[in-house]
């Protein structure tokens, strides 16, 4: 029983690692590229054309006002406190783009990590 329970925890502790690794390949500061509304004329313009930085570090993502996660394959989703969502993806090479859409407007983010 004790050589089941040991292999058992040994397993448990070998996958949380390999999470936490997979995670922590994006981990870092990722400087704003560019922010641009993607939808009709209706939708106000963003306050800026560089987004604020994007930060992941431990599964978390954050920018500005965004928070979220983000997976092992670098996939991250956040929301932003007036309830607008965005979903992205950290592409190889160290860029992040996103999407966000809310009320009939949505707009494109980029980042580089530095």
């Amino acid at each position: 029983m004790s050589k089941l329970f040991s292999a058992s925890l040994a397993a448990a502790i070998v996958g949380f690692a390999v999470v936490a690794q997979a995670q922590g390949a994006f981990d870092g500061t990722y400087a704003g590229v560019s922010v641009v509304s993607s939808s009709g004329p209706r939708c106000p313009a963003p306050g800026s054309n560089v987004p604020a930085a994007l930060v992941i570090a431990n599964g978390t993502a954050r920018s500005g006002q965004w928070t979220g996660s983000i997976n092992p394959q670098g996939a991250f989703s956040m929301k932003h406190p007036n309830g607008c969502n965005m979903g992205g993806q950290v592409q190889p090479g160290g860029r992040a783009v996103a999407n966000s859409f809310c009320t009939q407007c949505g707009y494109s983010f980029v980042w580089q990590k530095r």
